[in-house]
């Protein structure tokens, strides 16, 4: 149930992820002269400039810069949550036996030439 809920979700995030960057792709012009590109839905017919006027904070330009790593990070995050002790309990683990000799001897002076 949770791998076909997962799958469904995936597969529509993947989907929006995808049109919304071949219909709303866009650059922005920072302060500093930097050019941000970004996709998310806005009126495209207010503004038809190559380099957009609307405007947006800092973290709103992260967050839709960075949407498809964040998308990419949280599913690679549930299959590890989901996935993980399943591989952990898995893993057999064995003995490993040896030895070790140490030798130490005390108050000895380094060789003379």
């Amino acid at each position: 149930m949770f791998k076909r809920f997962l799958s469904i979700i995936l597969v529509f995030t993947a989907i929006f992820i995808i049109a919304n960057k071949a219909i709303y792709l866009h650059v922005h012009e920072a302060d500093d002269g930097t050019l941000i590109v970004h996709a998310h839905p806005f009126n495209k017919s207010a503004d038809d400039a190559p380099i957009k006027k609307h405007h947006h904070n800092l973290l709103e330009y992260v967050l839709l810069s960075h949407f498809d790593l964040i998308f990419i990070a949280s599913l690679l995050f549930s299959l590890a949550v989901k996935f993980s002790p399943g591989i952990i309990l898995s893993i057999k683990r064995k003995k490993c036996l040896g030895e070790i000799f140490l030798t130490f001897k005390p108050l000895r002076a380094p060789p003379l030439k």
